[in-house]
């Protein structure tokens, strides 16, 4: 990788190609490694390492779509993380649902069998992980590393600064139409997807040219990330809560009120995120929106938290 001080200075078409390349290589030696080792141990923390190496690729790839929309499709690359990052996914859901059921109850009957429902699907997904697993060949993950560093050669540290921002400022602009128009329940949850993709576009960025407007970008992302991962944390745990209750409430008659209470509990807790969310995720967009004078409308608060 290059030194620090080599990123401040202007890199030409070939020094930037060569870093591309060399940061998408770091991350598929780190993807394989990480999943090799969770085909081993089934560990969920190497199962999670494996997904964030997979978000850093996905994150390559959107950005060579645009610069070169006519010569690289996402799609046809993706395909070979899309169904493990899917289930790595859904196993690291369930990882949270426990972790946070402990902040609530332990040892009553109602959790012990909400624990026993979430251990099953746990060892239904690993399962699932390890046969996929067995599917992945290194001989298409190595052709997509050729063809990353034949276009990284095609593509100059100007362009690629210039195409991130117009990447970031696409996914500003997309979060804003869904933040005032708020369509469905499910809207905060696009903004974070839109949120992680502006994040990791900067943070890219940043490691080929330092800039200041990089730097407030994800310094006011951070913060927020930090509130709407607990947000969908939460809204995660509720549609488990009901995917338990109507599976097992047909068993047990009495309906589980202690998880239904939990339910309760969890969608006012994600009102209250939202409140504290909004102005956060207002001043973000303000931040990358500013320079085009683009005025950011105050968003109403789902009154159902927006679970079902």
């Amino acid at each position: 990788m290059k030194s620090a001080a080599k990123i401040n200075q202007k890199m030409n078409k070939k020094e930037t190609g060569e870093f591309i390349f060399r940061f998408y290589r770091k991350r598929a030696t780190s993807f394989l490694a990480n999943l090799y080792k969770a085909s081993i141990t089934g560990d969920d923390e190497d199962i999670h390492k494996a997904r964030v190496d997979v978000k850093k690729i996905i994150a390559l790839f959107r950005l060579f779509e645009m610069i070169l929309p006519n010569v690289f499709q996402k799609d046809d690359h993706y395909y070979l993380f899309q169904k493990l990052f899917s289930i790595t996914g859904k196993i690291r859901e369930s990882q949270v649902n426990v972790l946070l059921l402990g902040d609530y109850f332990k040892g009553d009957p109602e959790t012990n069998k909400y624990k026993s429902f979430i251990k099953a699907e746990v060892t239904r997904l690993t399962r699932q992980f390890l046969l996929t697993v067995q599917k992945v060949e290194d001989r298409n993950l190595k052709k997509t590393e050729i063809e990353i560093r034949r276009l990284g050669a095609k593509i100059g540290q100007k362009k690629f600064i210039s195409v991130a921002y117009k990447f970031i400022l696409k996914k500003a602009l997309k979060t804003k139409k869904i933040l005032i128009e708020k369509k469905s329940p499910e809207y905060l949850h696009k903004d974070r997807q839109n949120l992680k993709a502006i994040g990791a576009i900067a943070a890219l960025s940043k490691t080929i040219k330092r800039d200041k407007k990089l730097d407030h970008i994800l310094h006011d992302l951070t913060n927020l990330e930090v509130l709407i991962g607990k947000w969908h944390d939460k809204q995660v745990f509720i549609r488990s809560i009901n995917a338990f209750i109507k599976k097992k409430g047909k068993i047990q008659k009495t309906g589980f009120p202690l998880m239904k209470g939990l339910k309760n509990q969890m969608i006012e807790d994600c009102n209250i995120l939202q409140k504290k969310i909004t102005p956060e995720l207002k001043q973000l967009l303000t931040t990358i929106l500013d320079s085009q004078k683009i005025n950011i409308t105050e968003p109403q608060t789902e009154k159902n938290g927006g679970a079902e």
